[in-house]
């Protein structure tokens, strides 16, 4: 977005990250350590330059990062026996954010920062920004959603900080203002290239209204409301949906379509009823003038997440939810009846496609960054409001704090 920054540092537990950072990313940030306390340090093994080396002295005038998201996460069972499935305050990951982050910013001081976390972190904002105010700066958060700028829904929380050197509160108050008036103009962009493109068309489909009818006769008949005790979980969510839209239990309307194929898809009994049903539903709730091929257009599932997580209502369909897309990390499009590759998940993040080499990376290890990854485009635009800070042109003109 042409902000002339100069990236100091990094750091990521994961080998593979620092690997690909080294990799990719090696004429844009001078150094990646192993660890966030080397950050703190000053100095650590570095991959990028394969050493040692030391950071000590840098003034850092912007700081970001991805808080650990894992004490308070909802796939994470909360109360249990071990300090990982407890609540969140005895999770380790706990300590990180409240003890190591604070750590970094009166060690480092940078003027600025932001960092992003889940949702589920909400209920401890409000302690997290006192300490964080107690160390002199001003705490702003807000709300975003990347499924405004890509196809991947992921509702972040995105937290900022500012000391007095950057502006404080009215540099605060200056980031929540341009951040959604930023928001609001890609949603307005989207929603007006949406305008007239819609999957509906004048004359019904006679071949999907009987399939239709078919479907819901066979609901009629079948008792979908009591679940035999035997189901396991997902079965009982898959077999709910499935009531609550009129589809019947047995059906498989995807696979019995000719010429499909579900490249990729481990055929185990949970995913292909994952499969199934995602289709099943989203035909049960589209109208019925719909034509299969644009009924197919952006229609995803999450392989390795519950039926329960599929944003799959028409409700989270109006909000620009493609359906079905979820923060997993293995999907599956209807459209192209494949899988989609670790790469192409990357892809669908926002990051460039000459990022990615299969030839030094595992699908695996893909998969895995692309679960765990930033949004290119929000991180681009939170970015370039903080370098257009108006009440920090101390480090803009070079001046120093």
């Amino acid at each position: 977005m042409g902000v002339p920054a100069e990236p100091v540092a990094g750091a990521d537990c994961k080998k593979h990250a620092r690997e690909y950072g080294a990799k990719y990313y090696k004429h844009m940030i001078g150094h990646i350590f192993e660890w966030n306390s080397d950050l703190v340090n000053g100095r650590g093994r570095c991959a990028v330059r394969g050493g040692e080396c030391s950071i000590c002295g840098i003034a850092v005038a912007t700081a970001s990062g991805g808080l650990p998201c894992q004490p308070c996460t909802r796939q994470r069972q909360k109360t249990g026996n071990t300090q990982k499935t407890q609540s969140q305050e005895m999770h380790p990951g706990h300590d990180e954010v409240f003890e190591g982050f604070l750590d970094f910013l009166s060690e480092v001081g940078p003027a600025q920062w932001w960092a992003e976390e889940v949702m589920d972190f909400e209920p401890q904002l409000h302690e997290f920004a006192k300490c964080c105010t107690r160390a002199g700066y001003a705490v702003r958060a807000i709300t975003v959603d990347q499924v405004d700028f890509v196809l991947v829904p992921r509702p972040r929380l995105i937290i900022a900080g500012f000391s007095h050197a950057a502006g404080h509160k009215a540099a605060a108050d200056y980031f929540v203002k341009e951040m959604q008036e930023a928001i609001a103009f890609v949603r307005g962009q989207k929603a007006a290239a949406a305008v007239g493109v819609g999957g509906v068309v004048d004359t019904a489909d006679p071949d999907e209204i009987s399939r239709r009818a078919a479907l819901q006769e066979q609901a009629r008949v079948e008792d979908l409301a009591r679940a035999p005790r035997h189901f396991s979980k997902w079965q009982v969510h898959s077999s709910k949906i499935r009531s609550d839209n009129g589809v019947p239990r047995s059906a498989t309307p995807w696979s019995a379509r000719s010429n499909v194929v579900m490249s990729g898809v481990p055929r185990t009994p949970r995913i292909l009823d994952l499969v199934e049903t995602t289709w099943a539903v989203a035909v049960a709730q589209s109208p019925t003038t719909i034509q299969t091929k644009q009924l197919k257009k952006g229609l995803w599932v999450g392989l390795n997440q519950d039926i329960k997580r599929q944003p799959i209502t028409a409700a989270k369909r109006a909000r620009g939810m493609p359906p079905v897309m979820t923060t997993g990390t293995m999907y599956y499009s209807f459209e192209a009846d494949a899988t989609i590759s670790g790469k192409g998940n990357l892809q669908l993040a926002g990051h460039p496609s000459d990022r990615a080499s299969r030839s030094f990376f595992s699908e695996s290890k893909l998969r895995d960054l692309a679960g765990e990854t930033f949004c290119a485009a929000y991180c681009s635009i939170v970015s370039f409001v903080m370098y257009c800070n108006p009440h920090g042109e101390w480090w803009r003109s070079g001046s120093g704090p």
